[in-house]
């Protein structure tokens, strides 16, 4: 049985939200594999939401700021591991937004989460 994660997807164009269950991602050798603790809520994901704004296509997954814990890394990175804290913008473009279990992210929008911060307060800062 192939290895899954989850993603909380909405449908259509104001639709409600839905668990879909889609594969493990794997990093490329620049990306980073992470696994969400917080996701901030914010203006773009309620636009994308009711008006579509920044959707390529349904269903789509929403979601820009996250913070989480690394779960693996590509072949190339070198400054973070298996395990590390971090905070990132993530959801851009053509890729998934943040409310999924398992993300793989580019290396160059990944950051350390400072340690006096929760992963809630991490979340909201990009």
């Amino acid at each position: 049985m192939s290895k899954t994660s989850l993603q909380c997807q909405i449908l259509k164009l104001g639709g409600p939200f839905t668990q879909a269950s889609v594969p493990y991602p794997a990093p490329a050798p620049d990306e980073i594999c992470i696994r969400t603790r917080a996701v901030a809520l914010n203006s773009l994901d309620w636009k994308s939401r009711a008006f579509g704004i920044m959707v390529q296509s349904w269903p789509t997954v929403l979601g820009v700021h996250v913070a989480s814990v690394i779960d693996s890394v590509g072949e190339s990175i070198k400054d973070f591991q298996h395990g590390d804290e971090i905070f990132s913008l993530y959801g851009m473009g053509i890729r998934a937004g943040a409310f999924q279990e398992i993300i793989t992210v580019p290396s160059n929008l990944v950051a350390k989460k400072p340690a006096s911060l929760s992963f809630e307060e991490a979340a909201s800062l990009p």
